[in-house]
């Protein structure tokens, strides 16, 4: 054979050292980065089983070694990248830290809420196996933990008194709301039995959210995270009924912009409604921030003696008792549990994203009956807001509430 110049030899060598370079490389690439391949967590190979002597099957023969049964020998791995508990509860509180950071962006503040924000980041963590995909016990474990401990430290300041004397017009505007929501509920599940006449529009978990729905455009998020958890509503089901939920109200708050947007701002007589505010508020500290958690816990201690089947609603009830018959001891508690009260919402929509692990298929079922009822319940809700508010202006024969304060109340409604 011809003889090769050392140049040659020398290019000849240096390819082959390049190319084992990049077949290690690739290799263990593979390796180091499996963890992000949909989920596939690094994990050994299990060995493969011995054949029992009582089998005829050759080792060698083709059935046994079929595509098959290589897979059976060597399966993938469905581990996340964080089983522990602390893992998972650590990437939970980041998701909720970021999905609130972005509250002070203009994306969270006009397109993206920061509790979706939170939610759609767990949910993509979990599927592409960082979290695990659909509910865990650590996951659970922390959503229960949230909310229950959430809807007392978000009820401090719930004194019924207070809020009778300082709402002033609001408060027939938020009931006439609240009126219209109710009757808008009823108005989509009608639409629903007829739109869907084989099954009536209600099975499974669904029924369960549009209540959900419902007390949530009566009063906020918190009273669709505690329907939720009162009714045991699938984790995909409830990050379906919060994802379609803003979906709607990226339409419904620009309308009532429209709506209100020649409209003075409805403040009304806020300098006396401050004055009669609850007890003055000290700064947020360590010691503040330790009897808020501690009150929180004693309340969810005594709402599941009390009520063990129905704890949130014992909490809530219990909550708001306290705060009007001892103002002077929960008022000043009000901005401490509002702000830890907010955080564990966050976490809890995260969890909601994490377990949602089946949320695409979910939304392909009750996504179009989610937005059929929205539709029915904004609908009946503006028309019975600006019905009702007519009708209580003649009936009292004053213009309170006028239009400004209607559209308020209906984005408190709706908004929370």
């Amino acid at each position: 054979p011809k003889r090769q110049s050392p140049t040659m030899r020398s290019r000849r060598d240096c390819f082959h050292a390049r190319f084992l370079l990049c077949s290690f490389a690739l290799y263990y690439g593979a390796f180091a980065f499996a963890p992000l391949r949909l989920g596939l967590a690094l994990r050994p190979p299990l060995p493969v089983p011995p054949l029992s002597p009582l089998s005829t099957v050759s080792p060698f023969s083709s059935s046994s070694l079929s595509s098959s049964s290589l897979l059976l020998a060597h399966p993938p791995s469905s581990l996340p990248l964080c089983s522990s508990s602390a893992a998972i509860h650590a990437v939970l509180a980041v998701s909720a830290c970021l999905g609130a950071r972005l509250s002070s962006t203009e994306v969270g503040k006009k397109i993206l809420s920061p509790p979706i924000a939170a939610m759609a980041l767990a949910f993509f963590l979990s599927n592409v196996g960082v979290l695990p995909s659909g509910p865990s016990p650590a996951v659970t474990s922390l959503q229960s933990f949230a909310v229950r401990t959430a809807t007392p430290l978000l009820l401090f300041g719930a004194d019924l008194r207070r809020v009778w004397r300082s709402t002033g017009s609001m408060l027939p505007a938020f009931s006439i709301g609240a009126a219209g929501t109710a009757c808008g509920a009823l108005a989509g599940a009608a639409a629903l039995r007829l739109a869907f006449p084989t099954s009536g529009g209600l099975e499974g978990d669904l029924p369960k959210v549009l209540a959900a729905l419902a007390a949530k455009n009566i009063g906020g998020g918190i009273n669709y995270v505690a329907v939720c958890q009162a009714l045991e509503v699938g984790p995909a089901a409830v990050a379906a009924g919060l994802t379609v939920d803003n979906v709607m109200a990226l339409a419904y708050f620009p309308l009532c912009d429209v709506l209100g947007r020649d409209l003075p701002d409805p403040g009304g007589s806020r300098e006396k409604d401050a004055a009669r505010g609850p007890p003055e508020q000290e700064p947020i500290d360590a010691a503040g921030l330790s009897t808020a958690v501690a009150a929180a816990f004693v309340i969810v201690a005594a709402a599941d003696r009390l009520a063990p089947g129905a704890s949130i609603v014992a909490s809530t009830a219990l909550t708001v008792l306290l705060a009007t018959a001892l103002p002077s001891v929960l008022g000043p508690l009000d901005k401490a549990g509002s702000l830890l009260g907010t955080v564990l919402l966050y976490l809890f929509f995260a969890t909601a994203g994490a377990a949602g692990g089946g949320l695409a298929a979910t939304l392909v079922g009750l996504g179009p009956p989610l937005l059929l009822f929205l539709g029915a319940l904004y609908a009946g809700h503006l028309a019975v807001v600006f019905g009702g508010a007519r009708l209580w202006q003649k009936m009292t024969r004053s213009d309170a509430p006028d239009r400004q304060t209607v559209l308020a109340a209906s984005n408190a409604n709706i908004g929370g």
